[in-house]
């Protein structure tokens, strides 16, 4: 479990795949920020829709509260689409709702996970049962582990879609004797045969 923002930073560049290398970023949230729970969700190209990729801490029917909904909702929604971190305390708002309380959630905060173009990749939620006054330490460790966190997803989809690429090439490859491979640095490739 990571115990500093060099180990979560080393952690993130030993692992094998995305949900291997969000488990470590949300191990980070809650023992750097002291977080009762954390929860990752990412802009999930392949699926063309939100989906959580890491979570610890949340029972399965808090977790689906928390699911894409806020990003939708017109008041929280374009914060983070803006970059803008949402706190949340005593849960008011649109997740002022009777089973967050029930199971003791008292305050969140969500942040946007954003490329270096500005692009939202996700978010990532840490929610506390008690108050948290994070003051500039907690919000520059919690900065931090955005920054990391996000620029491993792009780290991700960059692989996969890397992948995706080869995999194809090669099957393209393999219905020819020859051919002359043309690799733009925009990411096509063209096959002359």
């Amino acid at each position: 479990m990571p115990d500093s923002i060099e180990a979560l930073s080393s952690a993130l560049w030993r692992s094998q795949g995305l949900s291997d290398g969000t488990a470590h970023a949300i191990n980070a949230c809650v023992t750097l920020l002291g977080a009762d729970a954390a929860l990752i969700e990412i802009d999930d190209p392949d699926r063309g829709s939100w989906t959580q990729v890491a979570q610890r801490g949340l029972s399965p029917e808090i977790a689906a509260l928390l699911d894409g909904g806020c990003r939708e909702h017109p008041l929280i929604g374009p914060h983070l689409s803006l970059g803008a971190r949402i706190f949340m305390d005593e849960l008011q708002g649109p997740l002022d709702v009777p089973a967050m309380h029930a199971a003791g959630w008292v305050s969140c905060q969500a942040s946007p996970l954003t490329g270096w173009s500005g692009e939202l990749r996700g978010v990532l939620w840490t929610l506390f049962r008690g108050g948290w006054e994070p003051g500039d330490d907690g919000l520059s460790r919690l900065d931090a582990i955005c920054r990391l966190c996000s620029d491993f997803i792009g780290r991700c989809i960059s692989d996969r879609a890397y992948a995706t690429r080869e995999s194809l090439l090669l099957t393209a490859l393999a219905s020819v004797d020859e051919a002359v491979v043309v690799s733009r640095r925009s990411g096509g490739t063209d096959i002359f045969n």
